[in-house]
């Protein structure tokens, strides 16, 4: 081969990975995009659960149905991290990944939480409602200690 046309068969190579490359970060962004969406839908249920609740609100009886989207959201925390995907954007500590067993059973006890705050008998009980909120935000706490990286 000449030295021209070893250079052409560089240069297209080099083309075709640089190429094939674009659509894999391309999909890395938009996996971390979904996993902030999801967890953007749990806080805007615990906001929610939050005011309903410190404010005594008359629409005590919503607890359970956003109880119920936090046990939705809880069951899919685990397939959205599966893959190590971290991107500048990602607010994910490497440690998921190495710590994956502990991270799961960090997110049981999310999702056994949520289950419970889903099935509060008598969400106007402040005291029932109070333990299965709090269970729910020491779940989320645990998590984002160990694994988010912190805010400026």
């Amino acid at each position: 081969m000449l030295p021209q046309q070893i250079a052409a068969a560089a240069i297209a190579l080099l083309s075709v990975i640089c190429l094939s490359a674009l659509p894999a970060h391309a999909q890395d962004d938009k996996r971390v995009d979904y996993r902030q969406a999801l967890m953007s839908a749990v806080g805007a249920n615990m906001k929610a659960v939050a005011t309903i609740y410190r404010g005594r609100l008359a629409n005590h009886k919503n607890i359970n149905a956003h109880g119920q989207q936090l046990k939705i959201a809880a069951d899919l925390v685990e397939a959205a991290f599966r893959d190590k995907v971290q991107t500048p954007n990602s607010q994910s500590k490497p440690e998921i990944w190495s710590e994956w067993e502990k991270f799961v059973e960090i997110t049981n006890a999310f999702r056994d939480a949520s289950e419970t705050l889903a099935n509060v008998k008598k969400t106007d009980d402040l005291k029932e409602v109070g333990l299965a909120v709090k269970a729910v935000g020491k779940s989320c706490a645990a998590c984002h200690q160990l694994y988010r990286v912190k805010k400026n």
